[in-house]
């Protein structure tokens, strides 16, 4: 069984049934406000086995059957602007592009093979993204289509999880597109996607809340009374570029910063001292993710 599961807590989290009638902004709270008795579990690109293909609706519907309250996906920009859910920036590992255009199968072992990046085709159209099936983890072709993120969002809905999304954007482009695409979607209890979907952004796009808050989309979620959801990430590649746990600081007095990821790599690693912080009472940041 294939199961990638980030957990964020700092302190305990208990699994929230995710079919239970429940307001998915709790979910959202317990980031913000972690309880001895909690574990909030986050399925990474949904939950997968015996044959199901990461970021698919099939994966998504089984991790809210299982009970997660989370699931972790990705986000890229298609060159007419729709956001397939697709982790890597070519093509290849996780469908048939190969096979549907008669050119050989990318092989991610050896590199060989067809993997045009998704941001150089359309989604829609005869010869679209929307058009190739995905495999699972062990390669082979399902009979399930590449979504993009209002697809799933409406999947979502029609199902009726309780689920919230951590959209981990692999392109900065894809952000305020994205956030237009959900100002009118919702889940079946009516409740705003932009406000269970939250923004996992890369630290280094907006190093400072003032940077943030200044971006049109964020204005108008401000405007609308939107309640943003947001996880910056910190990573060691950027620590010599800006002062990151400065940054951390200023964003946790927010009230849209639910949480931190801090890409450690190994203990004691360059940003120990973010995650570090998160264990003090010195920040309103309860819970960090760490990889």
């Amino acid at each position: 069984m294939l199961i990638s599961i980030v957990t964020y807590s700092i302190l305990p989290l208990v699994a929230l049934a995710a079919r239970q009638p429940y307001d998915v902004r709790k979910i959202i709270q317990a980031f913000r406000e972690p309880h001895e008795d909690l574990t909030l579990l986050c399925a990474h690109r949904g939950l997968r086995w015996n044959g199901t293909s990461e970021n698919s609706r099939d994966a998504y519907f089984r991790a809210s059957e299982a009970g997660l309250e989370c699931i972790e996906t990705d986000i890229r920009l298609s060159a007419d602007g729709q956001l397939p859910m697709i982790h890597d920036g070519g093509l290849g590992r996780m469908t048939d592009i190969g096979e549907q255009t008669g050119q050989a199968a990318y092989n991610p072992y050896t590199g060989k093979g067809f993997n045009p990046d998704v941001n150089t085709l359309n989604f829609t159209g005869p010869n679209g993204i929307e058009q190739l099936r995905l495999r699972d983890d062990q390669g082979r072709v399902r009979d399930e289509y590449v979504p993009s993120l209002p697809q799933m969002i409406e999947s979502i809905r029609d199902s009726g999880m309780n689920v919230v999304l951590e959209l981990d954007f692999k392109d900065q482009a894809a952000i305020e597109p994205a956030y237009w695409a959900m100002k009118n979607l919702a889940n079946s209890a009516g409740v705003p996607a932009n406000e269970w979907c939250i923004y996992k952004l890369q630290s280094v796009w907006y190093q400072s809340p003032e940077k943030f808050e200044a971006l049109p989309w964020v204005q108008d979620a401000f405007n609308s009374g939107i309640q943003l959801a947001f996880i910056p990430v910190y990573d060691p590649a950027y620590e010599d570029d800006f002062d990151q746990l400065a940054s951390m600081r200023k964003f946790a007095a927010t009230n849209y910063t639910i949480s931190a990821e801090i890409e450690l790599r190994s203990v004691d690693g360059p940003i120990q001292n973010l995650l570090d912080e998160t264990k003090s009472n010195d920040i309103s940041i309860r819970t960090a993710g760490t990889l």
